[in-house]
């Protein structure tokens, strides 16, 4: 998995995506983990008031809809970046009802969205 730059990670954190890939989330008695489809990589999307994109990569992120208000201009660029492949066709995880099946490792994604490198 390739890390992406320390300015690109502050982008990301500045609009309040946090990176869930590997993370579990829980519907009903379900747990399924956050993976990121061959066809979703490099693509973006949203639903009820969330967001998702998927690197080439395939880490996935996600967060609010509210990104869209102040900060519009530097989501745009970043999914251009990171998203070459455009918007739709992408599951947004948290957007009908699922939850995360650990809030501690959810939180430890928001502290450090890349624990497997030294930095």
């Amino acid at each position: 998995m390739n890390k992406l730059s320390r300015k690109t990670i502050e982008d990301v954190r500045a609009l309040g995506f946090v990176r869930v890939d590997g993370l579990y989330y829980t519907m009903g008695s379900h747990n399924t983990l956050i993976e990121a489809a061959p066809a979703s990589r490099g693509r973006w999307d949203s639903n009820n008031g969330m967001m998702v994109f998927v690197t080439l990569n395939g880490q996935v992120f996600t967060g609010s809809m509210h990104v869209l208000g102040e900060k519009e201009e530097l989501f745009l660029q970043l999914m251009q970046k990171l998203c070459p492949n455009g918007k739709g066709g992408v599951f947004v995880p948290f957007s009908n009802g699922e939850r995360a099946s650990s809030i501690p490792c959810l939180m430890e994604r928001f502290a450090d969205p890349y624990p497997e490198y030294v930095k």
